[in-house]
């Protein structure tokens, strides 16, 4: 069995949207894959959703773990720490991947190492922001977020103050990998902490500027889309405690990859504010 790309999937009563996210992997035009599957301790039929595809498919893998809720940043970093390949992609439960969207990220990965082949490197996508029927809400994430991500992806202390590499969209390479752990205690998501840790150690981000996933948006969402708003001030005034909050736990992640301070934290959140506008 071919281990180039492994795909990472951590579930938690996951029965609703299951299937729909692991039939859209089957579906992709590239097939030199392998399917890793980590339950997070669900109790509703998820478990034996995952067993039938198991028994019909070689190329997926349910993983043996404690049955134990560990939360999703654990459950990825788990995964990610236990299985080994060349090159690992992050999948959430509830969306569906494009048929195309392991091969676009995997050309994009070959063609940055050929330039690259001593660095830890991360490709990721855009998305397409749907409801729970798939309807569309928004073409694009980045737009809605407005996310500059050529200015993101430039250095570490764009990064620290906003994040524009999803989880879902990634694939990093061994080297990625490597630089990753040990994790913090201080890390907030899997996907935020790999982009800053490959940052800070020289390593590159290329975003593609295409949509290759459809991201379910619903309740239940570990994670949703962070919708720039109209009155962007006034919106800031008014959360003004929360955002304070968030942006401690944010410093404190970015203070536990490598050197930085409060004021260089600001000085890039302002900078990034008129560049957005």
């Amino acid at each position: 069995m071919d281990n180039r790309i492994a795909i990472l999937l951590s579930t938690y009563n996951s029965e609703k949207y299951l299937c729909e996210q692991i039939d859209s992997i089957l579906n992709q035009s590239y097939k030199e894959w392998i399917l890793y599957i980590r339950d997070d301790g669900s109790t509703d039929e998820t478990l034996n959703i995952i067993k039938e595809y198991c028994s019909q498919h070689s190329n997926i893998v349910l993983c043996k773990s404690e049955n134990k809720n560990r939360g999703a940043k654990n459950s990825f970093f788990w995964l990610l720490e236990h299985v080994d390949a060349l090159y690992y992609m992050f999948c959430d439960h509830d969306d569906v991947w494009l048929p195309f969207k392991v091969e676009i990220t995997y050309k994009k990965m070959k063609i940055a190492e050929q330039d690259n082949f001593d660095k830890s490197i991360i490709v990721n996508t855009d998305l397409m922001v749907v409801d729970n029927n798939l309807q569309i809400i928004h073409p694009s994430m980045w737009e809605a977020a407005h996310l500059l991500p050529d200015i993101l992806k430039s250095s570490f202390h764009y990064l620290c103050i906003c994040n524009f590499v999803t989880g879902c969209t990634m694939m990093i390479n061994q080297k990625a990998k490597e630089v990753s752990f040990p994790v913090s205690s201080k890390a907030i998501f899997h996907d935020s902490w790999i982009a800053l840790k490959v940052l800070y150690t020289g390593g590159i981000i290329i975003p593609i500027k295409e949509q290759t996933i459809l991201y379910r948006q619903h309740t239940q969402n570990v994670c949703g889309v962070p919708i720039y708003p109209t009155n962007y001030i006034l919106d800031k005034i008014k959360h003004c405690i929360s955002i304070l909050k968030m942006n401690k736990i944010a410093y404190e992640m970015c203070s536990s990859v490598g050197k930085t301070n409060i004021f260089v934290y600001c000085l890039y959140k302002i900078k990034y504010y008129f560049k957005r506008r």
